[in-house]
């Protein structure tokens, strides 16, 4: 098995909501949403994240998705490649304290964001645990909820002029469209309700959401630093060997269980929970700390 399938791998390491099928159904989907990024001759990311948590009290933004989002559009900074984040205005103070040094996009409607990000020169478009609409047109959290007033229509964007890449962990978020409707029936609890009808060009199914966004970081650091000329693609081909490693051995450094936890800490104070226990405690997803950890040494460990 080669780096970026153990990437894969390990990042759709089961949470406890038995997305196995899923993620099997989505295999390659990391390779291809890394190699599409090493393409292209000067990439730009839009990282699209934020989801709110109605049942919480108070009702507020959870952890999964600002957190990986944040850490891998810091990762992709530190190797050259511009990354900006997007999000609503219910989980904006979230997205911000996550990342207080990255462009950030604020906005309810997808249009004037359209415009933002093609203005900027964006290539690619990433959904992290970004909920979208069912085949009806309804969003739902994971228990069949209606949350459609409290998640703007930002899976429009996956519509824009670039190519799009989605993470997800439970069938509800965007991107999830390219997963056939029975699977995600038969696989997740409401599945026939709460699937997101939204597809996309690359999808990374995730135990958790924050670990395909960390994962899409490795990857892309693994084809800087790891491939032959040949394969590096458009992206680093003008940098030289010893400068792209140097890049991607930074970008590793953004992706730390140090960098992970400071990262965390600062989406609770500004009033994030974990999505899971609804409450604003350093976790996610209700995953154990020590596990969390694992997952990451284990990613920042694939060569």
């Amino acid at each position: 098995m080669n780096a970026i399938d153990h990437l894969e791998r390990v990042a759709a390491r089961d949470a406890g909501r038995g997305i196995g099928p899923l993620a099997q159904a989505a295999a390659g989907g990391l390779r291809a949403a890394a190699t599409g990024i090493a393409a292209v001759s000067a990439p730009s990311l839009a990282f699209v994240t934020g989801c709110f948590v109605v049942r919480s009290e108070p009702p507020a933004p959870e952890t999964d998705g600002p957190v990986g989002a944040a850490l891998a559009a810091a990762a992709f900074a530190r190797i050259g490649i511009e990354a900006r984040l997007v999000t609503d205005a219910r989980c904006a103070a979230v997205v911000r304290a996550c990342a207080p040094d990255l462009p950030l996009h604020v906005g309810d409607e997808p249009d004037p964001l359209e415009e933002e990000l093609a203005a900027a020169g964006v290539t690619h478009v990433v959904f992290v645990e970004r909920l979208g609409p069912a085949a009806d047109g309804v969003v739902r959290n994971m228990r069949g909820d209606d949350v459609s007033a409290v998640t703007p229509p930002l899976h429009r964007l996956a519509d824009g002029p670039w190519a799009t890449i989605a993470i997800g962990d439970g069938g509800n978020e965007v991107g999830m469209g390219a997963l056939p409707p029975p699977l995600v029936a038969a696989t997740v609890a409401h599945g026939e309700r709460i699937h997101c009808a939204v597809a996309c060009d690359a999808l990374i199914v995730a135990g958790v959401s924050n670990w395909g966004a960390i994962a899409l970081a490795h990857a892309v650091a693994l084809l800087i630093a790891g491939a032959d000329a040949a394969d590096r693609g458009a992206a680093v081909a003008d940098r030289g060997a010893s400068v792209a490693t140097r890049g991607a051995d930074a970008a590793r450094a953004c992706l730390s269980p140090a960098a992970h936890d400071a990262v965390l800490a600062a989406a609770v104070a500004a009033g994030a929970v974990d999505g899971v226990l609804g409450r604003p405690v350093a976790s996610v997803d209700g995953v154990d700390p020590a596990v969390q950890h694992e997952i990451l040494l284990a990613l920042a460990a694939a060569r």
